[in-house]
């Protein structure tokens, strides 16, 4: 009862006042001329740097190609709004001629916002109905500047820009308000008064009346259509507020409804934190346990890190070890780096004892031997590497066993593995050398075996050999070779050069393709 009284007090307040309406409802009417306008400096538009909407109503009355209701510009930024949809511009403008009230279907008011927030989109609504928008720009408003309304903010004015219609209310907003917002606005008609609930309307259309006219703009009121019968607006207002006095109390009875349901359900959180504090003394019981638990982990943990350090001292010793196995894998590469120094003394021997294969004989035989002992000699630093091979085997093995009980020593094993790894490889490689230089020995001692055989020498390989080979040819030399060389009996005395060779070979070959001839002749 007490808010239907308070709702009829306000009511009452509202109609005796209905008397001031003559001091409400202010509009401009704007002449068809150029020079008919409003133009000052808005005192500050910071508010308006990043953010703003200006909304207004306007009747158009002028068929202007151009017309401008509000302009306000500082170099090169503007802000820009008509009756005509041709000027909607924020730094960009959208053109939306045809999507606002026609003309000559003009004279009828309307509705207009356009609204802008920077880096966001440029918005433009027309009785509450967004019709167009674009991405807005991406600087701050200039500010600084002035405003004109009814034409350009610039001289000389031009015709094609010139409002010649009417207008009401127009305010400027420091935010881009939403769409319900200036729907609201919109559905509540040119008659209401609830943008003034805006906290963010900064510049006010009250303020906008007062500034200097140009030209033949003058101000007339809305009687027309917002002025009303007080008693009939009275009643209207009675009617409007039981309705909502029901509203209210049906509102009323289903909040009580749920104040009850809300009780019930708080009746049963109690009972559930009950429960809850029960659950949460046992639970600090065993917080209690687990914390006694903890210390004993604790206890158990500085013994396990004692132990650690007795493993850690043992893996000091066994790198010692490791150390020394080292050194004795480095000893072992010498070695066999001398051996193959050895091996190579052994192959230059051989190709030079191959040069003279009679009188070298004995020596073949001597270095045969000389290389068994040398062959002896790798098989034995073979067995060296394959038991130090097994030795690191061995060390590997007791490096994985002592890696359970130490992880945090597991850093420096995989470093010695990969040492390992890498002396294995070598010694895998030293091997592949040994088979090389066995193969070598083996083929040079299977050419010395095919040397021995005289029998696939001919005479002319005899006379390329150092015994005759630029020598002189005596008659010692010449009874030394076989029966049937009776040709070179003239050329005893003579130098047994690479040419003279060749014409022996030469001759002796022809001399037994003409016994080959005969002998045919006479089979024939």
């Amino acid at each position: 009862m007490k808010i239907f009284l308070m709702i009829l007090l306000s009511s009452l307040q509202q109609t005796l006042t209905a008397s001031d309406t003559d001091q409400k409802f202010r509009a401009l009417s704007f002449g068809r001329s150029a020079n008919d306008y409003i133009k000052f400096t808005p005192n500050d538009m910071t508010p308006f740097v990043n953010s703003f909407t200006v909304c207004s109503w306007m009747k158009r009355l002028h068929d202007a190609e151009k017309p401008i209701v509000f302009h306000y510009s500082v170099s090169s930024d503007a802000i820009i709004t008509g009756d005509n949809g041709f000027w909607n511009y924020i730094n960009s403008n959208i053109d939306l001629r045809g999507k606002f009230p026609g003309f000559p279907g003009a004279g009828v008011w309307f509705h207009h916002c356009l609204s802008w927030t920077v880096k966001g989109t440029q918005r433009v609504y027309v009785d509450g109905v967004e019709i167009g928008s674009k991405p807005a720009s991406t600087r701050n408003l200039k500010m600084g500047g002035s405003i004109t309304i009814g034409n350009r903010n610039r001289n000389p004015k031009r015709a094609d820009m010139t409002f010649g219609g009417e207008l009401y209310n127009l305010n400027l907003f420091s935010k881009q308000l939403t769409l319900l917002e200036i729907k609201e606005m919109a559905d509540a008609g040119i008659c209401s008064a609830i943008e003034k609930s805006f906290k963010t309307r900064e510049m006010k259309w009250e303020e906008i009346l007062t500034k200097p006219r140009q030209g033949n703009v003058t101000e007339f009121q809305l009687k027309e259509n917002c002025v009303v019968d007080p008693i009939e607006n009275l009643r209207k207002k009675l009617n409007e507020t039981e309705a909502e006095l029901r509203e209210v109390s049906g509102k009323l009875n289903e909040t009580e409804k749920e104040l009850n349901e809300t009780k019930g359900e708080l009746d049963e959180t109690h009972a559930t934190l009950r429960e809850k504090e029960t659950e949460l003394k046992e639970t600090e019981i065993a917080l209690t346990d687990k914390t006694n638990s903890l210390k004993k982990t604790e206890t158990d943990l500085k013994r396990t890190e004692e132990e650690l350090d007795e493993v850690s001292t043992t893996l000091n010793g066994t790198l010692v070890d490791l150390t020394e196995t080292k050194a004795r894998l480095n000893k072992a590469e010498t070695e066999l780096e001398n051996k193959e120094t050895e091996l190579e003394k052994t192959r230059t021997a051989l190709t030079e004892t191959t040069t003279s294969l009679y009188n070298t004989e004995r020596k073949l035989n001597s270095t045969v031997q000389e290389l068994d002992r040398v062959s002896t000699s790798l098989n034995d630093t073979q067995t060296v590497l394959t038991e130090t091979r097994t030795e690191l085997y061995e060390t590997q093995e007791e490096l994985k066993e002592k890696e359970t009980k130490l992880n945090a020593a597991h850093i420096a094993l995989r470093e010695t593995n990969t040492i390992l790894y890498e002396t294995e490889t070598k010694l895998e490689s030293a091997e592949r050398d040994l088979v090389d230089v066995r193969t070598t020995l083996n083929h040079t001692r299977a050419e010395l075996e095919k040397a021995r055989k005289l029998d696939k020498i001919s005479r002319w390989d005899v006379l390329l050999t150092p015994p005759y080979l630029n020598k002189i040819f005596t008659s010692q030399l010449y009874t030394q070779l076989t029966a049937g060389w009776e040709m070179m009996e003239n050329f005893i005395g003579e130098n047994v050069t690479v040419a003279l060779v060749e014409h022996f070979r030469e001759e002796h070959e022809m001399n037994a393709d003409c016994d080959d001839y005969e002998q045919s002749e006479q089979i024939v």
